[in-house]
């Protein structure tokens, strides 16, 4: 449980894996590298990109998938595994304020942190209706699609009490009392400029129940 991993050697806790001198410590890789699934606490994804990437802590969790171990997250954890992320490094954002100016300085994204073969061109968001966040994904996938990252990215929008499980095929499922949302835009916005509102009109939209399944990277 490697956000809220309170990992003990000999009688000395490590405590949570905040520091980039945790992310880099031979412990954690070895903890890693013994793990046979990894589960990324929720909490603030700013943390995990700032104290993660480039680390042994990422390297490991990569290895882990590689080698079949289940791998996955809740709230804040499961923002930062798609192969885009919304990183929070100026705060969370308001669906409101995102669909004003998709370039606000709290638009903050991330692309590769984590390189998971199924979630490549996705990028996941929680919370979903609750905390009303479709308003900030359509700007997410605008912004990824104006900064040329990628031509048909897929936004999935998971809510709370709700997973969505993914095989090592690419075949998941929906879990749970909520919905996932799955966003595909068929074109580019007509509109993603700096300080003017987002025009964004041809948007695919599937809500998806329990059982519902979905096949990815290809949505």
């Amino acid at each position: 449980h490697v956000g809220g991993l309170i990992a003990a050697r000999d009688e000395h806790a490590l405590g949570l894996v905040t520091t980039r001198a945790l992310a880099d410590s031979a412990y954690v890789e070895q903890r890693l590298h013994e793990a046979e699934g990894v589960f990324i606490a929720g909490g603030d994804q700013a943390t995990y990109v700032r104290a993660w990437k480039g680390t042994r802590l990422e390297r490991a969790l990569h290895a882990a998938w590689r080698r079949g171990a289940a791998l996955g997250g809740t709230s804040a954890g499961a923002a930062i595994l798609g192969g885009f992320s919304f990183t929070a490094l100026e705060g969370s954002l308001r669906s409101s304020v995102g669909l004003r100016d998709p370039f606000h300085q709290q638009v903050t994204l991330e692309r590769e942190f984590l390189r998971l073969s199924f979630l490549d061109g996705v990028i996941v968001d929680t919370h979903f209706a609750t905390r009303d966040r479709e308003g900030r994904l359509l700007a997410f996938l605008a912004r990824i699609m104006t900064n040329g990252w990628h031509d048909a990215p897929l936004g999935i929008g998971i809510d709370e009490e709700t997973a969505l499980a993914i095989g090592r095929g690419g075949h998941a499922r929906v879990f749970g009392k909520g919905n996932v949302t799955v966003y595909r835009p068929g074109r580019p916005p007509e509109l993603c400029e700096a300080g003017a509102p987002l025009t964004f009109a041809d948007v695919g939209a599937w809500r998806l129940a329990r059982n519902d399944t979905l096949d990815l990277p290809a949505g």
